[in-house]
């Protein structure tokens, strides 16, 4: 009985520190900050490294919008302050790739237009960060990559260091989502192609966007199939009426298909 007795003993320390290690928040000594996903899903252990990174493209906008926000989720650890508390965002370069440049591209961080808005008002847990970026005319032709990360301040200590840091990458021309990729792409959208993402976009009416894939990629496949049944329906009419002039991919330099 006295050895049962010590196996249990370990056996609930061990899921004792288990459970701890897969808490998000691991942080409660002072009061720090940290990213996260939604908060619909922040105490999901899955979720929490989510939303790390956001594609974004003006060419889903209207050719008169000239500036975009995009927002990321920004949590505190500890109890809630009784007074607004302030956090810094810095600009960390990315080698192998175009970073995007203050004022630019993008609003600096440290201009006092966006500056002011980077507060976590009292009583709070969670704030909605805003990055606005700028519909420079180099967006043509290039995607530019805005990585920035939490800076400790004299309010808000550093969390966890994997969840200090998120990242956009933007142009004005379309992106390859995220989430086209995985089972995603051999199932439903074959290899992207700008040719082929513009065709979706004309067949739809729908950006195919990260947002609209997210939304495609819920618990049930009744919506992508619904949606490619569109898209495939819509390239046999055009393909039908237009038998030598097909649409091409500009990466195989072939007419776009689709699994």
């Amino acid at each position: 009985m006295k050895r049962l007795y010590y196996i249990f003993l370990a056996l609930g320390c061990t899921i004792a520190v288990a459970c701890k290690q897969n808490e998000p928040l691991l942080y409660t000594d002072i009061a720090r900050a940290q990213f996260g996903p939604d908060p619909t899903v922040y105490y999901s252990s899955s979720q929490i490294y989510g939303d790390t990174l956001k594609n974004q493209s003006f060419a889903y906008l209207a050719t008169d919008i000239l500036v975009d926000t995009i927002y990321f989720d920004l949590y505190t650890m500890g109890a809630p302050s009784k007074v607004n508390r302030s956090f810094v965002l810095k600009q960390e370069q990315v080698y192998g790739t175009t970073n995007a440049l203050p004022g630019v591209h993008y609003k600096a961080l440290d201009n006092p237009e966006i500056s002011k808005h980077y507060v976590i008002k009292a009583g709070a847990t969670h704030h909605k960060v805003p990055i606005v970026l700028f519909r420079d005319v180099s967006l043509k032709t290039t995607a530019v990559t805005l990585k920035f990360k939490l800076i400790d301040n004299k309010d808000l200590a550093l969390g966890q260091p994997g969840l200090l840091w998120r990242k956009v990458v933007f142009s004005d021309k379309l992106i390859k989502p995220a989430a086209w990729s995985g089972s995603n792409q051999s199932q439903f959208y074959g290899a992207y192609s700008e040719a082929k993402h513009r065709f979706m976009i004309s067949a739809t009416g729908q950006k195919w966007d990260q947002e609209f894939m997210n939304y495609l990629n819920g618990a049930f496949t009744e919506p992508v199939q619904y949606w490619m049944s569109v898209v495939k329906s819509s390239l046999a009419t055009y393909n039908a009426a237009n038998p030598t002039n097909p649409i091409i991919d500009e990466v195989t330099n072939k007419a776009i298909v689709f699994p």
